[in-house]
């Protein structure tokens, strides 16, 4: 017997043959009667040696999906060397092939995020992240037990389309869909491998679960518009907001924090949050940066509040350093949207203006 993949689960080629008995690109065995499918996941099962984390072979012969035991079984790697290259590399190839519309997004140097369509970043999003030996492909669900419940409802016809099982967590905080793989990314020989895997398993993930979530969000629409004053007023400044610099990250929830996601730079190294007050605290824009970039800025200051045109409040925040600045009003006043929502609109984009060029600086030294 056949099995009819879309995709080799050893390599990422292209099956145009329905039901090859060989992948015509590494020569992997396809066939059903090689393969344990109840047993053993066939992603773990079937890579290739050279793939194989060198001094750990032994951890095949087990399913290794927990994050911790994989940490634990690679915790005697050095440190990642040259963690920027391979990003670089990855990140052309995938604009190269207009995958996720060239929308690429740094968390840290670790982990990058590729939004699913018009879905926001907070409701679900595809991460590929990189450890000192094994890398990861997952789709994050936020605060959606009723999207993760969905998926999983459908778990064994898209581990059918994808040719390869996934490790379904059910988490507390919240759930997610991850991939793993073994390999010593200090080990630049390899490194060639791991892009390809890195690539072939987003691009599949992106490709089975993208009419999913849409179907999901059509089907149940509240999960992006609640029904609240506050996430009327997000969704409408959402539609005002010019894309090209940055990608807004948040469902159009009632909540007051609004963040905004600037795309050649990491979350942790710099953000945009806006905020919408009710009982006449007022709209603000923060602009939200680690403890070295706000050293950098702030000897800056008074040309920064010069090209701004306002003063702005310079202080450290819970988990970052804030530079704020304010307006009175009060979002349940609907008379007063108009002006609020086009002061959001200016001064996000004066906040682009100027301080996106002097974190650009600031990286480039």
């Amino acid at each position: 017997m056949d099995i009819k993949l879309k995709y080799c689960f050893n390599c990422g080629a292209e099956l145009v043959i329905k039901g090859p008995k060989f992948c015509y690109n590494c020569g992997q065995d396809l066939r059903v009667e090689n393969l344990d499918f109840v047993n053993e996941d066939l992603i773990l099962a079937n890579l290739n040696q050279e793939f194989i984390f060198p001094i750990k072979q032994d951890v095949w012969k087990n399913n290794i999906w927990d994050y911790w035991e994989a940490e634990k079984i690679t915790e005697d790697v050095t440190h990642i060397s040259d963690v920027c290259e391979y990003w670089a590399t990855v990140k052309s190839k995938l604009i190269g092939n207009d995958l996720f519309e060239g929308n690429f997004i740094k968390w840290d140097d670790y982990t990058y995020w590729m939004p699913i369509d018009d879905i926001p970043l907070n409701l679900a999003r595809i991460e590929m992240l990189i450890h000192n030996g094994f890398i990861e492909v997952k789709i994050f669900i936020k605060w959606c037990e009723r999207l993760y419940s969905f998926l999983k409802d459908k778990s064994d016809s898209i581990e059918k389309d994808l040719g390869f099982k996934l490790r379904w967590v059910d988490s507390s905080e919240y759930p997610h869909i991850v991939i793993y793989n073994l390999i010593d990314m200090n080990n630049k020989d390899l490194w060639d491998g791991a892009m390809k895997w890195h690539i072939s398993v987003a691009e599949r993930i992106y490709e089975v679960f993208s009419p999913l979530m849409k179907d999901f969000c059509l089907e149940n629409p509240d999960v992006i518009d609640f029904d609240d004053i506050r996430a009327v007023y997000w969704k409408e400044l959402d539609a005002r907001l010019p894309k090209s610099d940055i990608l807004i990250m948040d469902v159009h929830h009632h909540w007051l924090n609004y963040p905004l996601a600037l795309k050649n730079f990491g979350w942790k190294d710099a953000h945009i949050v806006l905020k919408a007050y009710k009982n006449n605290h007022g709209y603000t824009i923060n602009f939200e940066c680690n403890s070295d970039i706000y050293k950098f800025l702030i000897s800056q200051k008074r040309e920064i509040e010069k090209e701004l045109g306002t003063d702005l409040i310079w202080k450290k925040g819970g988990w970052y350093y804030e530079i704020s600045t304010n307006i009175n009003g009060n979002v349940k006043n609907k008379n007063e949207w108009e002006d609020a929502l086009n002061w959001h609109v200016n001064i996000v984009e004066k906040f682009k203006k100027v301080f996106i060029p002097r974190i650009d600086e600031y990286c480039n030294r």
